[in-house]
């Protein structure tokens, strides 16, 4: 009798590159929205395309050092709903 063997990934491993994936998706998605946005911005705004460019550099800054902080108030639930333990 032959055994059959199961080559699916987990449900849990399925479920982690899908976020990674997401996230990197959403991550490009982002960056593109702010270079997109300067000139309308700078139009909003009063001011020149150059100042916006560099708002929109911190924004994107301030989201990436975001990333790796352990759960807290607002990652918690989503951390523990994934399965890590805070």
């Amino acid at each position: 009798m032959s055994s059959i063997i199961d080559d699916r990934l987990d449900r849990p491993l399925s479920a982690t590159i899908g976020v990674v994936l997401l996230g990197g998706l959403l991550g490009i998605l982002n960056s593109s929205m702010a270079a997109v946005s300067t000139d309308t911005l700078a139009a909003a705004f009063h001011t020149t395309p150059s100042t916006v460019g560099w708002a929109s550099t911190a924004f994107l800054l301030a989201v990436t050092a975001s990333i790796p902080f352990p759960p807290g108030p607002l990652t918690g639930s989503a951390a523990i709903g994934c399965g890590r333990s805070g």
